[in-house]
């Protein structure tokens, strides 16, 4: 009965916590008999471990500071970008699967190009082919759906009246998620683009350098023209994404060969469009006007 009472009375190992170390005892060493003190950070009273961690005591080692907030934001953004990266990969895999070519636009495919902003979600060009030809954005979604329900699913949008469904990605049923907008030629000046013309980063299609640039320029000249607050609020994202695009490597290529006037990436109309939103965004940004004129484009 004593043992089993003694056995009760001893603390977990996971719940203890060493007091603080008493007065190291003297100790003599060897033959000339003078005392020797222990060093306090190494005796095994200094440190205390719960779950495996070590913890901060008198005279032990220190326990690592908390995260500051940028560190917060940083490992915030890299999970965030990795969720994006598998929801492209994982739609890529499917729509590919079924025969039906795609690429990737918008913030990631700045992301992979070497623009520095996170993207929030995934924006995908559905190409035209006999198996895609004749099928509306909605359907495509469906498709995906049917063909990994794991991963996809519809969600029903905020206002009741929308008739459009949001194609949603999560990595499990119960963990984070991302929304994948489905776009087809024609939408917003996007071509048909031949499966020759993509960049293929990091096993995706993304569209090609020339087309995403001047694609951001357009969503900023619609964000700053809308009349939602919300909306206007991101035309400066949109900017700052047009800036970091003009600066990479890619941007100072096409100083070389001005790619502008190619009929299988450009729309005639879109063009034309082109020429005045590159001026008002000289205006809202003189700092950019030399870099719009090494590229071939009017500022004034």
């Amino acid at each position: 009965m004593l043992s089993w009472l003694a056995f009760l009375s001893k603390p977990s190992p996971r719940t203890v916590r060493s007091a603080a170390p008493s007065e190291p005892e003297p100790t003599t060493s060897g033959a000339s008999g003078r005392p020797e003190e222990r060093n306090p950070a190494t005796t095994p009273s200094a440190v205390s471990i719960i779950n495996n961690t070590p913890i901060q005591v008198p005279g032990g080692s220190r326990r690592r500071p908390p995260p500051t907030p940028a560190q917060k934001k940083l490992y915030g953004e890299k999970l965030r970008f990795q969720l994006v990266l598998s929801a492209a990969k994982t739609v890529v895999k499917v729509l590919h699967g079924k025969q039906i070519p795609c690429a990737i636009f918008g913030g990631l495919a700045c992301r992979i190009y070497g623009n520095p902003r996170c993207p929030k979600d995934v924006d995908v060009l559905v190409l035209h082919s006999p198996q895609a030809n004749s099928l509306f954005d909605r359907q495509i979604k469906e498709i995906i759906v049917e063909t990994d329900p794991y991963h996809f699913y519809l969600k029903v949008p905020r206002d009741p009246n929308a008739t459009y469904r949001i194609l949603m990605f999560r990595q499990k049923p119960d963990g984070y998620e991302c929304k994948v907008d489905i776009v087809i030629p024609g939408i917003m000046y996007l071509p048909n683009l031949s499966p020759t013309l993509l960049t293929w980063m990091d096993r995706l299609p993304l569209i090609p350098y020339e087309l995403l640039l001047l694609h951001k320029l357009q969503a900023w000249d619609d964000h700053r023209k809308a009349v939602d607050q919300w909306k206007k609020d991101k035309q400066y994202v949109d900017a700052e994404d047009v800036k970091q695009l003009m600066r990479l490597s890619y941007g100072l290529r096409l100083r070389t060969h001005k790619p502008w006037n190619n009929p299988e990436i450009f729309i005639e109309e879109f063009c034309v469009l082109t020429l005045e939103r590159v001026k008002d965004f000289c205006v809202a940004y003189p700092e950019c006007r030399e870099g719009w004129k090494l590229l071939g484009f009017e500022v004034d």
